[in-house]
């Protein structure tokens, strides 16, 4: 349909499509604004009318946009075929298209050239989603990958990734260029201005709590004649308590109820064990007259509590649909279909800093920003609870720790400011920095990460090998563009060599690393397996294994699959020679081999699960990936055969894209490796992004079972954090014979070299290992930023040093010249280290800077602040001068000054006019 006019739903409906050639031409400019409903093949399966979310399903193997202007900003296309390829031949006038949702594998394809970067507002990732911008002067932009995973860059050209998708989304670069980032900027001290809601609950003054610590009211801080009171006209609704969780205080709305339409005040709640943990649910509701209105904008600080498949509203208004965090009948989402108005659930949500959509799960026992855009004003009036009539409602299951309500559309930098002003003050877990991409993986010589000036762009890990091992020949450099600056926190392999081509490179560390337990696995977990406890298996009659149950006193269990074989228990070494006990399943791979799956009680269940660990040892040795665990007909999750590490071929993007390790080292999920390097009993792990995955069976996929022997399997229906995440690593590595987790330091960086005209700055805000800087530019100065210590092996064309932030030392020979120096406030600390370390003559600018913060009531003295094999021209550091940062309510008492005594250099603080002496 090429230039087509359609005022009314004539011609397009659920059951008919525009054309069917194979390549379809769909020109929306024309489309006359008459205020009729174009009827869409909805998302949800019904007309919402138009500036909601409509769908166009089409199933051609090939589409080309020409052009696609359109008054419906809140459109989706969603491609049935495999392998799609939607083109855009016209980039200046592709402005209205919202969101494109291919089912299987598509390839989005754009083929513009020139200086126009045309932007698909969301793009929801199918199976293995690519995008390909075709040629090196095609340039485009996608806003936001939602749904998590895996997603494929190809093509030459520039795609553009516009806002965060943190660390649930990742990307296997395979061609041309991805651009990340967004303006640097700090935490801010406040909420952006302008709200017309805010309640929090760490404010004391606006909670009124009674004897019993149960809120009988929490008043609006925008208003306060706005009081969110108890339900006096119900009385089957509790009272909220407040509680204290991880030193954070929250409103506790208790156990999710829902009323049933017609039977009274019968309420149902999500379990029993839940009613029992978290009380009586309960709701809030503002007074008379007191409704919050025209919301626009709402963010939450919430912490789902119960895991009932009803939907739990988070604020709804009374005789409306509203605002809802929950589920969507068997399908949790934070906006359930028929709980929320359709204007919230087609907007723009974050959780996190990270763009989500709003059939999303959220995770429960996870306090979290949660934030949406409606496409057009809704208002609100109740906290926890949705009350229609007196006998209808749902209400309940969450903890509520702050609400922030807006009248007006923020811009984006004010939506990502609001989320690091309230994700650091809720301490909402590891994932605080607002991550771009949590992983990607370099597959190819010709691609590149760009940063444009101004900007940071964050990636948690960059694999630059197809191999394990990190073979020289199947390297891939890590190539940065752009006058930005990238922070990594693990490139993977140690060697792996960094092209600075543009702006800058920083490393980030954001676990702590110290005092790594090893004792036992992180707490809760919903199921673990142990071979070592002969009281959890059930044999059969000629001592093979009918049911392998948990060893936490659960009621889950892995049971034998009718018409398998059954595993048996086996004795095993271990890498340091330990002999134990394992489940052998066979040592071939075979159709009805050896297989189990997961049972509660005696019915087969299939729970989703954020992490899983697997103490495996591969048998068949023909490569036919030997299954450790996936589901019984899908194949989600599997640890293969000598070429493959983790084979994920057919899995979900979350599956795809995933955090796997081996033996606590992070792995890319299709990673090849060397049988020798696998060899014996070894610890597996992964950690799904995006969603939560059903595991339910062990060493089987389909018909196909055995190849393996496993000795422990611990599964969490709940997301990990970085230390327990570690700490059950740990535990599995030190009890099977694997040593000490090898992450109780942060990895090496190999060699890191900057084109001409590039100058080298490298940061790090934790101790890092460089095994090389090389600028192109002969006597260059090296620029070192961060509170971090940089250990560098050699410097090549380097001749002097600036550091702004930290420590730099360098343990290859190296004359230096030292031009500035930041002396933070830690320097003054007893038995600090030096600062700058050099492994042969250092000497000194003939007019050189020092930047120094000291602390709080600092005393006369005089503190080492750099060392080296000898000093030379020290007689130009009386040309240096001092910029000081005192402490609040201070004044500098004397002078700054650097002086050398030996082959050591001293920052002296005394009387001006005096001169210290330094002993």
């Amino acid at each position: 349909m090429a230039g087509g006019s359609f005022t009314d739903t004539a011609n397009w409906r659920a059951d008919k499509v525009p054309s069917n050639d194979a390549v379809a031409e769909i020109n929306l400019a024309s489309v006359e604004d008459t205020g009729k409903d174009v009827g869409f093949a909805a998302l949800l399966g019904q007309n919402m009318g138009r500036y909601v979310r409509q769908a166009l399903t089409l199933p051609d193997s090939c589409l080309t946009f020409k052009s696609v202007i359109s008054n419906m900003p809140n459109q989706s296309l969603v491609v049935n075929a495999a392998a799609a390829v939607v083109r855009v031949t016209e980039p200046d006038k592709f402005t209205g298209l919202w969101s494109l949702y291919a089912k299987q594998e598509p390839s989005f394809a754009f083929s513009n050239d020139g200086t126009a970067r045309p932007t698909l507002q969301y793009l929801q990732n199918g199976l293995r989603t690519v995008v390909n911008t075709k040629s090196a002067t095609t340039k485009a932009a996608v806003g936001s990958l939602v749904s998590g995973g895996l997603f494929m860059k190809k093509g030459a050209g520039d795609l553009q990734l516009v806002k965060p998708n943190g660390l649930e989304s990742t990307c296997g670069l395979q061609e041309g260029t991805l651009t990340l980032g967004r303006a640097a900027a700090a935490v801010p001290a406040a909420p952006v201005d302008g709200a017309i809601c805010h309640l929090d609950a760490s404010d004391a003054a606006t909670l009124t709590v009674d004897a019993s610590g149960k809120v009988t009211g929490w008043t609006d801080l925008t208003n306060a004649e706005r009081k969110f009171e108890q339900i006096a006209d119900v009385a089957a609704y509790g009272a909220p308590k407040r509680v204290t969780v991880g030193g954070k205080t929250l409103v506790d709305f208790g156990a999710q109820a829902k009323y049933h339409e017609g039977t009274g005040a019968k309420t149902e709640l999500s379990s029993a064990q839940q009613q029992t943990t978290l009380g009586a649910a309960a709701m809030l509701r503002a007074g008379a007259g007191k409704n919050v209105e025209k919301v626009k904008e709402l963010f939450i600080v919430a912490e789902v509590t119960t895991d009932s498949k009803t939907p739990v509203t988070l604020v709804g208004g009374d005789w409306q649909f509203g605002w809802s965090l929950g589920t969507d009948d068997a399908s949790e989402s934070f906006a359930s279909g028929d709980m929320v108005d359709p204007g919230v659930a087609a907007g723009d949500w974050l959780v996190n800093g990270a763009a989500r959509k709003s059939y999303s799960r959220p995770e429960k026992g996870r306090l979290l920003v949660y934030s949406v855009k409606g496409c057009f004003p809704r208002g609100f009036n109740c906290l926890a609870g949705y009350y229609r009539g007196g006998d209808t409602g749902i209400y309940g299951g969450l903890r509520i720790g702050e609400v922030l309500a807006y009248n007006r559309e923020l811009t984006d930098d004010e939506r990502l400011a609001n989320h690091r002003y309230l994700m650091d003050k809720w301490q909402t877990g590891s994932a605080r920095t607002l991550w771009d991409l949590g992983r990607v993986a370099l597959r190819g010589t010709e691609t590149a990460v760009n940063v444009p000036e101004g900007e940071t762009a964050r990636v948690q890990r960059v694999f630059g090998s197809d191999t394990w091992a990190g073979h020289a020949a199947n390297q891939y450099p890590l190539n940065k563009t752009g006058d930005g600056e990238l922070v990594v926190e693990e490139v993977y392999p140690s060697t792996l060599p960094i092209h600075v081509k543009g702006g800058s490179i920083a490393f980030t560390s954001t676990i702590d690393r110290d005092a790594l337990a090893d004792d036992k696995p992180a707490a809760g977990a919903y199921l673990h397996l142990d071979a070592t406890q002969a009281d959890m298996l059930v044999f059969n009659d000629a001592g093979g294994i009918t049911q392998w149950k948990d060893c936490n006193g659960g009621t889950a269990a892995m049971t034998l699959i009718d018409g398998r074989e059954a595993p048996t228990v086996a004795n095993a070494t271990t890498a340091d020679g330990q002999t134990v006990k394992v489940l052998d399943f066979g040592g071939e791979y075979k159709s009805g081999g050896a297989a189990l799956y997961l049972t509660d009680g005696d019915k087969a269940v299939s729970p989703l699960f954020y992490d899983v660990f697997t103490v495996y040892k591969r048998l068949d040795e023909r490569g036919s990936n030997a299954m450790v665990f996936s589901t019984r007909t899908d194949a989600w999750y599997f640890v293969g055969s000598p070429s493959c590490l983790f084979w994920t071929a057919h899995a979900a993007p979350s599956v795809q894209g995933a955090d796997y390790a081996v033996n606590g080292r992070f792995v890319w999920g299709d990673t090849g490796c060397n049988a020798d390097e696998i060899a014996g009993l070894s610890v597996y792990s992964v950690s799904f992004g995006a969603e939560p995955v059903p595991v339910n069976a062990l060493a089987n996929w389909v018909d196909n079972g055995g190849g393996c022997q496993i000795a422990e399997h611990i599964c969490y229906t709940r997301r990990l954090t970085d230390a327990e995440r570690r700490q059950t690593t740990a535990y599995l590595m030190k009890k099977w014979g694997r040593g000490e987790h090898p992450d109780t330091a942060v990895s090496g960086i190999g060699p890191i070299d900057f084109a001409t005209g590039v100058t080298p700055v490298v940061g790090t805000d934790s101790p890092r290992t460089v095994a090389s800087i090389t600028s192109a530019d002969e006597d260059a100065t090296l620029v070192k930023t961060g509170a971090g210590v940089l250990t560098v092996g050699s410097l090549a064309n380097i001749a002097a040093v600036d550091v702004r932030g930290g420590a730099l030392t360098v343990t290859g020979e190296q004359n230096l010249r030292l031009d500035a120096l930041a002396v933070p406030a830690s320097q003054f600390a007893e038995g600090a280290a030096p600062q700058v370390k050099v492994n042969g003559t250092l000497s000194f600018a003939e007019k050189g800077t020092i930047d120094v913060t000291p602390p709080a009531n600092l005393a006369y003295g005089s503190w080492k602040v750099a060392e080296a094999n000898a000093i030379d021209g020290a007689s130009n550091l009386k040309n240096w001068t001092a910029t000081v940062h005192m402490p609040a309510g201070e004044k500098a008492k004397g002078e700054f000054k650097l002086r050398v005594r030996g082959n050591a250099v001293y920052l002296g603080y005394g009387q001006r006019g005096f001169v210290l002496s330094i002993r």
